[in-house]
């Protein structure tokens, strides 16, 4: 079931080289550099999942939990907690922006992105709290991006 979001999609040309182009926005917060890097195989195919890369940044919220503690807010502003699953959490965010996919465009086309780490599983199950905190990052880290190229 989709929502009514229309996505806004504009031609930008030929954008040149990935990491080149990522260069331009690295003043914003949270950059988020999805490189495919996976050339050519051996028949001199590419796989139809890896021809794209994909750059967002800035996202419209972040959604992180650390130590069991989920919050939400702005990439540069004040989080608030709230409770539950930070996975269901963007999920109920998103919701209102389900969306179908504009055909011919590739597969990532906005939404969630970040990072779900190993130490998400102790949400999941009781599990003994780890003696150290060696990372000292959250278990989740997720922007939710309305635009990318």
């Amino acid at each position: 079931m989709s929502g009514s979001a229309v996505p806004l999609v504009e031609n930008l040309g030929e954008a040149g080289e990935p990491a080149e182009v990522v260069r331009r926005f690295l003043d914003l917060p949270f950059v988020l550099f999805l490189d495919s890097a996976t050339g050519a195989t051996a028949r001199s195919e590419v796989h139809p999942l890896g021809r794209y890369s994909f750059l967002a940044a800035d996202p419209a919220l972040i959604v992180r939990c650390r130590s069991g503690i989920t919050e939400i807010g702005p990439p540069n502003g004040e989080m608030r907690r709230v409770s539950g699953d930070p996975l269901l959490t963007v999920r109920d965010l998103l919701r209102p922006f389900n969306a179908e996919a504009v055909s011919g465009l590739p597969p990532f086309q906005g939404g969630a992105a970040g990072y779900v780490g190993y130490d998400y599983g102790s949400i999941l199950e009781r599990l003994p709290s780890p003696r150290h905190d060696d990372l000292a990052i959250p278990e989740v880290l997720l922007g939710l991006y309305d635009w990318v190229i």
